[in-house]
């Protein structure tokens, strides 16, 4: 939960205030986003099949980090998924 908040949160400074970083800086919150942030929760929902409020925090989590990082696969793999969750909870 806390890793999909975090990716939430890192996206969210790298999106809008990006510029504050040098490049050296960017492509390391890049990878750690990556790495750190997006694959644990995709480890996560891979493992994990039923549907509750925590794996849409965690599917939201993929979804907002790999907008950021134009990870166009990702998006598309996972889209449905969050779909589903939004679905199950409105």
């Amino acid at each position: 939960l806390e890793t999909a908040h975090l990716c939430w949160g890192v996206a969210t400074v790298l999106d809008l205030a990006g510029g504050v970083f040098s490049e050296t800086e960017t492509a390391e919150i890049r990878e750690a986003l990556a790495e750190k942030g997006m694959r644990l929760c995709q480890r996560w929902v891979a493992k994990n099949h039923h549907l509750a409020n925590w794996r849409g925090i965690l599917v939201s989590g993929i979804v907002v980090a790999a907008a950021v990082l134009g990870d166009e696969q990702t998006l598309d793999e996972t889209l449905p998924d969050l779909r589903l969750c939004h679905e199950a909870f409105q």
